[in-house]
């Protein structure tokens, strides 16, 4: 069964209230719309203050998929792949050939042309590195690349495949927000990302000297109990050198 929760929906036309209780309970945003403004209207506008209160306790949901492109809103989501395919292949984007194994045991070769597939996989990339904890990003990549083979060798049906797909969705729970690439003929730049969830912004500390999160003395106690699988090692072999 599907675990669908109760969550605000980027269709909004105020704050995602009506359009989030469409989508939960799988009606017409339209409808609930009219019903909500004849409800507000006939209870002495009670309705705003259960509005609020929704509005308050819902949280707002984190999509998963391109939600725009260059500040343009798609609600049908190949036409926003399409609209990134016609902005990238001007740039002549994503002109390659790829050298790979068959299931055979053979090496492939393809020619192909994915200005699409290429600037949104980085731009997700982009994404993940602000986004995910240190172990999310390895164990999402390694498995990810496993996952890849198994699709690759058309392993699809395979029972494992259910198992990484899960872990792979619970990974992105928090990847969300705008990806910034710079286009050029046949390149691009990755530039930024703009998200709530980016990891970055915690205040905790700050790459380098600018840090609040811990004294000299911390960082010194640190450093001695993290090295001491080496300093085992090498006492143990003090002549081995390196």
């Amino acid at each position: 069964m599907e675990n669908k929760k109760l969550t605000r929906s980027n269709n909004r036309m105020l704050a995602g209230v009506c359009a989030g209780l469409a989508d939960y309970f799988g009606w017409d945003v339209t409808v609930v719309r009219i019903i909500y403004s004849f409800a507000t209207v006939f209870t002495a506008f009670s309705g705003i203050i259960v509005y609020i209160i929704l509005w308050i306790v819902m949280p707002e949901k984190k999509y998963r998929e391109i939600v725009a492109v260059n500040g343009e809103k798609f609600d049908d989501k190949i036409a926003a792949i399409q609209k990134i395919e016609e902005i990238g292949a001007s740039y002549a984007i994503g002109r390659d050939c790829n050298v790979g194994d068959t299931i055979i045991g053979i090496k492939g070769r393809v020619a192909f042309e994915a200005a699409a597939p290429k600037l949104i996989i980085e731009a997700h990339r982009l994404l993940e590195k602000s986004t995910l904890s240190k172990w999310q990003q390895y164990w999402k990549d390694q498995v990810g690349n496993w996952y890849g083979m198994f699709l690759h060798e058309s392993q699809y049906l395979e029972p494992v495949m259910p198992d990484i797909e899960a872990m792979l969705t619970s990974s992105q729970r928090n990847v969300n927000g705008t990806a910034i690439l710079k286009l050029r003929p046949f390149s691009f730049q990755t530039v930024g990302v703009d998200s709530p969830d980016d990891l970055t912004k915690s205040k905790l500390g700050e790459y380098g000297e600018m840090q609040h999160g811990w004294t000299a003395e911390d960082a010194k106690g640190f450093i001695k109990v993290s090295s001491t699988p080496l300093r085992v090692y090498y006492g143990m072999h003090p002549n081995e050198e390196r």
